[in-house]
């Protein structure tokens, strides 16, 4: 029950956090805002997923990754609107940028994710080097 209750709690927040930005800035939702969310909380879904990875088998990793991973990054990526967009340009005649739209996503997507991973893993490398030397 405590892992329903921290993907619920964190999707609230992640979902409130991508409605705040989506309002603030000047173009409103759309195309821009909608993909550039999407990376970042790829990019954040990296850096978490690699950040756990010495405790995700622990119930401490397991809660943070429901709570942040799932619930957080969850609510704040919008896949479903990625689709709606992605839908949206090739429905209206624009095959080629819905195409590139929804490639260029998946891709980029995939890419932040993998730089998170690997920004963690050279820091931790680089720290467990400098305990060596010391």
């Amino acid at each position: 029950m405590l892992t329903v209750l921290l993907v619920f709690v964190g999707g609230a927040l992640g979902t409130s956090v991508r409605w705040a930005l989506g309002a603030a800035l000047p173009f409103g939702g759309g195309l821009p805002v909608t993909f550039a969310i999407n990376i970042s909380g790829a990019l954040l879904l990296g850096i978490l997923t690699e950040a756990l990875h010495p405790i995700a088998h622990a119930h401490r990793g397991q809660l943070t990754l429901a709570f942040a991973g799932t619930g957080a990054l969850g609510g704040y990526t919008t896949y479903g609107m990625f689709a709606i967009d992605t839908d949206g340009l090739i429905d209206t005649a624009r095959l080629g940028d819905g195409v590139l739209y929804g490639g260029l996503g998946i891709l980029v997507g995939v890419a932040a994710a993998g730089a998170g991973m690997a920004a963690v893993h050279a820091i931790r490398r680089s720290r467990s080097r400098k305990q060596v030397v010391k």
